[in-house]
Order: C-alpha cells, then sequence, then structure tokens
C-alpha cells in the first residue's frame, strides 16, 4: 500500500498502529530521500484494500494522506513472463550509481572529442 503526503518526522510505529486497525501489518517502510511517502506490506490483499478505503484522505503524522493500492510487481512480471521475484520496494530506488551513469552526468569528453574531428575534417577540406 502506498502513502503519500507524509511529513519529513513521520514515525513508523503511528503509520503500523494506523493500519494494525485494518489487519497485521509485515513491513513499513518509509521514504527518506526523497521524504513525504512510504509503503506498508499487509499479510493479505482484502486487508490492504481495507485499509486503503478507511485510511485514504485522513491525517496520519499531521498530514493528510494519499492511501493507494501499489501494482502488485509479481503479477506483472507473470504477466509479462518474466521470472524474477524480487518485489522489494527498494529496487525502485534510483542508486547513486544509476544517477552518476544517466546522461545528465556523462562526461563531455567525448562530444568535444567529436567537435573537434569535425572542425579538423573542415579544415582540411578547405
Amino acid at each position: 500500500v502506498y502513502i503519500g503526503g507524509l511529513r519529513r518526522d513521520c514515525d513508523k510505529n503511528e503509520i503500523r498502529e494506523a493500519f494494525a486497525d485494518f489487519g497485521r501489518v509485515l513491513k513499513v517502510w518509509i521514504a527518506q530521500k526523497p521524504p513525504g511517502f512510504g509503503f506498508v506490506l499487509m499479510s493479505c490483499p482484502g486487508e490492504a484494500k481495507d485499509a486503503v478505503r478507511g485510511l485514504h484522505g485522513t491525517r496520519m503524522c499531521g498530514n493528510r494522506v494519499t492511501v493507494e493500492m501499489t501494482n502488485d510487481r509479481r503479477q506483472d512480471n507473470q504477466r509479462n513472463g518474466s521470472t524474477t521475484s524480487d518485489s522489494s520496494w527498494k529496487s525502485k530506488i534510483r542508486t547513486k550509481r544509476d544517477v552518476r551513469e544517466s546522461s545528465q552526468f556523462r562526461s563531455r569528453s567525448s562530444s568535444r572529442k567529436q567537435k573537434m574531428k569535425r572542425k579538423e575534417s573542415e579544415d582540411r577540406e578547405r
């Protein structure tokens, strides 16, 4: 279950208690960078749906929150023919390495080399 609109100082225990009214809570994860959202894993989908109906739009940790069902990645993977069973929330979060390797942070030296080669070939043609 996704929870959005959380305050930076939100307490896992407060979330756990709110969701425990609807069933057994297996795990609570709150994002730190960037803050403001989290996930709750409940023991069965029916309890999770009840929690979404009961908690969406309520106040939690001092803020009005959005509570929604997330996509079940395991079912999505089975539909798409994938055999991976990794459904951890952390796999959705970009690592520092991912950020460094993204196009935004690529070295510009290769483009400089290309420009120099073009300039040299233009000079030769003259």
